[in-house]
């Protein structure tokens, strides 16, 4: 029988290299060139956690993430040239620049003349950093409304209000939150065209677009069991909002096919490298075994995505230890320590 070559792999040399110029990577995280935290996400991962989210909350949160995206993007535009391209074929010029920065991130693309976007991530998603470009371009306060346009394009349609625009303002500020950028190198990953890597489509997202979720989930009520989940961070009045987070990250998590194994707990070093710093989530710096039924306690110097290194951390201890995990997150003096062990007593 004859062998049949495998199929060529086509880089995309040119997105490579901007990816490696707008991202740089230490300690786990990923760093745009002001030092702000991103992390990468598979997109059809993606889509699935934000179905596994709504799934834990009381109300719908597809408004929630447009806002949260507008105000994200904004502020970020607000740091770039993009106000600054004037002149003959402005259009064109600024139509370039954004195809190019929504390459980059793998956003997909946008289209201004036409009020639309092909190759959407999450409809309310793209929609709200589509909405970020117009109020830019207009400096004004736009209405949202958007139509999907089959499964992959989205319309949008903007209303007039009377609301004065305001400077975009940065995103709250948690415990968490890196208050500097420490020495860091370009972020290089192999990547073909659209940001394919091993056939799976890749996005790049901010921090900012998560903590502005978490600050507008404030007061929700959530259908979770929260025993499993025990949250002690000073000053913290965002609970219930971190625990569904960290629930659809966990149940994310187990819905794939990963393969988790421990035989110590010095080995949670090299799946935290494999299951968090491989996508920016972050690194720990410390591991300690507690108990002989592998109960373990991680720490973090640095945790911008907390609630994600919770629900995955969480997802592959039960992954590894076959049964159900109680998870605890205590935060003082910038160290975050996630414990996780048996939810129950075990002789």
């Amino acid at each position: 029988m004859p062998l049949v070559d495998a199929p060529t792999i086509q880089l995309d040399e040119s997105l490579m290299q901007g990816i490696a110029n707008t991202f740089s990577t230490s300690g786990g995280v990923i760093f745009d060139t002001s030092g702000h935290p991103w992390c990468i996400w598979h997109v059809g991962q993606l889509q699935h956690w934000w179905r596994l989210y709504g799934e834990k909350v009381d109300s719908p949160m597809g408004r929630k993430l447009a806002n949260a995206a507008v105000e994200q993007e904004s502020w970020q535009l607000n740091r770039t040239n993009f106000a600054s391209i004037k002149g003959l074929f402005r259009s064109k010029k600024q139509q370039k620049w954004l195809e190019e920065r929504w390459n980059t991130f793998g956003w997909g693309k946008p289209d201004i003349k036409d009020s639309s976007l092909e190759n959407k991530l999450l409809s309310s998603l793209s929609a709200g950093w589509l909405h970020a470009v117009f109020e830019s371009m207009n400096q004004t306060r736009l209405r949202l409304r958007w139509e999907d346009k089959g499964s992959h394009a989205c319309k949008l349609m903007f209303d007039e209000t009377n609301y004065p625009y305001q400077e975009p303002v940065a995103p709250p500020v948690f415990a968490w939150n890196l208050n500097s950028k420490p020495d860091s190198s370009p972020l290089h990953i192999e990547v073909e065209n659209g940001l394919i890597v091993d056939g799976e489509r890749l996005c790049l997202l901010p921090a900012g677009l998560f903590d502005r979720l978490l600050d507008s989930s404030a007061g929700i009520e959530i259908d979770i069991d929260q025993d499993i989940w025990q949250i002690d961070i000073e000053s913290f009045e965002h609970s219930a909002g971190l625990v569904a987070l960290a629930e659809a990250s966990k149940a994310q998590f187990l819905d794939t096919e990963q393969h988790i194994l421990i035989r110590n707990p010095e080995d949670w070093m090299e799946v935290c490298q494999q299951i968090l710093a491989s996508k920016g989530y972050s690194m720990p710096t410390k591991v300690k075994g507690i108990d002989a039924h592998g109960g373990v306690k991680i720490t973090f110097d640095s945790c911008p995505f907390l609630f994600i290194c919770m629900g995955v951390l969480a997802g592959a201890w039960q992954r590894a230890e076959g049964r159900p995990v109680k998870t605890t997150c205590e935060g003082a003096n910038g160290q975050f320590v996630i414990t996780l062990e048996s939810f129950h007593e075990l002789a």
